[in-house]
């Protein structure tokens, strides 16, 4: 009787231990293996070098979100970009709000997939392009404006095919319509004021002038743009 006693607990103490070695094999691989898959590489790093992370990953992928509405939380997360990015180039913008505002959504995308990041971060380069593109159409319609006293604003072919980017791939087709409507307007209502009539100097010197502030406001922006990106993304723009 003793001998089985003696057996069985052998036989359970081998296998306790053998559990113990595949418990600790799979929080290690597959902890790794979904972190890398589903999460960032600082994460892929920290399951490599801090087990219990790796374990905690290797728990997780049993409840990982991978059925999200991901169309449309990153919809949403895109419009949210298009809101911090237009409202810090104001100069009354709220910027400690805006600013806490950004930090909440930095910490709601920082444990996504490496893909629907870079998604956010393409989207949001590819409207700072846009608008810098739209800043130059700009100039070139106000000085013609300036030479013919008629607005017409010319939108080049390459910022054309930034806005369709914009409202087909990151479904921003509201905001680029509200911009055009807000370029709309200010047409309508240039060019129902008076004609202007000036001379060549003077046209030339409006010019200078209007050129000088408009690469002065890029400047700014972009400037508020890379701070705010880097913000958001803890990347550099």
């Amino acid at each position: 009787m003793k001998k089985i006693l003696n057996f069985f607990k052998t036989f359970f103490g081998a296998i306790g231990i053998l559990l113990m070695y595949v418990a600790v094999f799979y929080g290690e691989i597959f902890g790794m293996i979904h972190s890398a898959r589903k999460h960032s590489n600082g994460d892929l790093i920290a399951t490599v070098f801090i087990p219990p992370w790796s374990w905690y990953r290797s728990a997780e992928l049993w409840w990982h979100d991978d059925n999200a509405d991901w169309d449309k939380k990153l919809g949403n997360d895109m419009k949210n970009c298009f809101y911090l990015l237009n409202e810090i180039v104001y100069e009354k913008a709220d910027v400690i709000k805006l600013n806490n505002d950004a930090l909440e959504l930095s910490n709601k995308i920082k444990e996504y997939p490496e893909s629907k990041k870079k998604y956010l971060i393409n989207g949001c380069k590819a409207y700072i392009n846009y608008q810098n593109l739209s800043s130059k159409d700009v100039l070139t319609s106000m000085w013609k404006y300036y030479e013919t006293g008629a607005l017409n604003f010319l939108i080049s072919p390459t910022t054309k095919k930034m806005e369709v980017e914009l409202t087909t791939t990151y479904k921003l087709k509201d905001e680029i319509e509200f911009s055009n409507k807000q370029l709309e307007d200010l047409t309508n209502q240039l060019n129902n004021e008076q004609k202007l009539n000036l001379t060549l100097d003077q046209i030339e010197d409006l010019k200078m002038k209007f050129k000088s502030a408009n690469d002065l406001l890029d400047q700014n922006k972009n400037l508020k743009w890379k701070t705010m990106f880097k913000q958001i993304f803890d990347k550099e723009l």
